[in-house]
């Protein structure tokens, strides 16, 4: 899209969003480094809450890729297992990881009769806590772009046990209530998990109901465990405006930031300041649609500059061969070359009467046509050498380009027997270099015609 195409895009962002986009994983999980979230479950047996905060400490290597790691706090202290979450989302996915945990027990002390100096009876005095294996958990939670009833299997083996989980998409645009909110365009993931058993358990398994709102994440979960026992966990909405709030201006931030990096266009503020103003007309992905194409526009218009830069540098570097090459030539013909007295003046087409060659005693030349100065380079003269008493070469520069010429003409001088005029012989050989003898100047045609040039001065 070009940049005015762009700007008619942002002025009629409320009308109809036609194009079918890639989903990204990203846009389930919000991308400030200090978030929170608060739920409500409830079963049979208990209701409570617990508030789940997400601190970003920085990107870390995992497997290969890069992960945002959060340090989490639930209600307010960090938990004893999955201290740190991990997200992902480069692969239109969403990965949300933890580390993996296992028991621990060691001695801390003995219980033991202080009345002995040796208590061969002491009892040792153990502390059972979960300590980070250095291995992790890294499930795809979202694939947002397969299709309805598309399902996505991974296992790992932990705690001692395989497990299994298999999820399959039903919807994504599925319409939810949760605690009195309505959200549009749910996704809605069917979690199968199979503990298959080893050392700490035998094998179970349970089913989970997930729901997912773009810009937001985790709105909803439905677990059944079995015998009735349902647990449902269900985002406190009072946060979703919250979030919703949080991550639009995070949004704007980030075009705003694109529009820095672009070439400077009154236009384009005045749209930016637009869409400030209608901000709150704009649902959440007609504001991740500006920013995607606001995106694609810095991306291409950096592409362009890198290759504007580079072609200059070919440029630059082809122009300095080219300097390189006419000032190893010219130097070549003024040390192997000598200024032959008999070509000083100036010589005519003797067939046409319309061509010119000038030479001057300093060893330059001009070559014109009648009227028309400097048939090759404006004005311009060159350099001419003789060389082996019969080769006339010579070099210039073609006007205002960091091309040049260098030709070679076998010559034979004679005299005109009816005016009595000095004559020259000219056989016409086009060369590039010294080193190419037979390659001919571009764009020069040659031939074996001998031109025959009588003096005039």
């Amino acid at each position: 899209m070009k940049k005015h195409g762009f700007i008619l895009f942002l002025i009629g962002i409320f009308g109809c969003i036609c194009n079918a986009q890639t989903i990204s994983g990203c846009d389930f999980f919000p991308k400030e480094e200090d978030i929170t979230f608060t739920y409500f479950n409830s079963s049979k047996y208990d209701k409570s809450k617990k508030e789940f905060r997400y601190i970003y400490q920085g990107n870390v290597k995992i497997e290969g890729k890069t992960y945002r790691a959060y340090q989490v706090y639930v209600n307010g202290y960090v938990p004893e297992v999955n201290q740190v979450l991990y997200v992902n989302c480069d692969s239109n996915s969403l990965i949300l990881g933890t580390g993996i945990y296992s028991f621990n027990r060691q001695v801390v002390g003995y219980s033991q009769d202080i009345t002995k100096v040796v208590d061969v009876n002491a009892i040792p005095i153990f502390e059972v806590g979960m300590v980070n294996t250095g291995d992790f958990y890294l499930p795809t939670e979202i694939k947002p772009n397969n299709k309805i009833g598309e399902s996505w299997t991974e296992t790992k083996f932990m705690h001692g046990n395989q497990t299994k989980v298999t999820r399959t998409l039903l919807d994504k645009n599925l319409t939810l209530e949760v605690l009195g909110s309505v959200f549009k365009n749910v996704y809605h993931i069917k979690k199968e998990v199979l503990i298959e058993g080893g050392a700490l358990v035998g094998e179970y398994s349970y089913v989970q109901d997930v729901y997912f709102a773009k810009g937001i994440g985790l709105i909803k979960e439905v677990q059944d465990f079995g015998n009735n026992n349902i647990v449902v966990t269900e985002l406190d909405t009072g946060m979703y405006e919250k979030i919703q709030v949080a991550e639009q201006q995070r949004v704007l931030e980030e075009i705003k930031d694109i529009l820095k990096k672009l070439p400077e266009d009154p236009e384009l503020k005045t749209s930016y300041q637009n869409l400030i103003l209608n901000k709150n007309n704009l649902s959440m992905d007609q504001l991740t649609e500006v920013h995607t194409e606001m995106n694609n526009i810095l991306l291409r218009y950096q592409s362009y500059v890198k290759d504007s830069i580079r072609k200059q540098n070919k440029r630059i570097s082809e122009t300095k061969e080219k300097i390189n090459a006419f000032n190893q030539l010219e130097s070549h013909l003024k040390q192997v070359g000598v200024i032959d007295k008999r070509l000083l003046g100036t010589w005519k087409l003797l067939s046409t009467g319309k061509s010119f060659y000038k030479f001057y005693e300093d060893g330059m030349v001009e070559i014109y046509k009648e009227n028309l100065k400097s048939e090759n380079n404006s004005g311009k003269k060159h350099l001419f050498r003789v060389t082996n008493g019969n080769t006339l070469e010579s070099l210039y520069k073609l006007y205002q380009s960091d091309e040049f010429g260098y030709q070679k003409h076998l010559i034979d001088f004679d005299v005109d027997k009816k005016s009595g005029k000095p004559l020259i012989h000219l056989k016409l050989v086009y060369l590039n270099s010294i080193d190419s003898k037979s390659q001919r100047v571009k764009d020069m045609y040659y031939n074996n015609k001998i031109y025959t040039y009588i003096k005039i001065d």
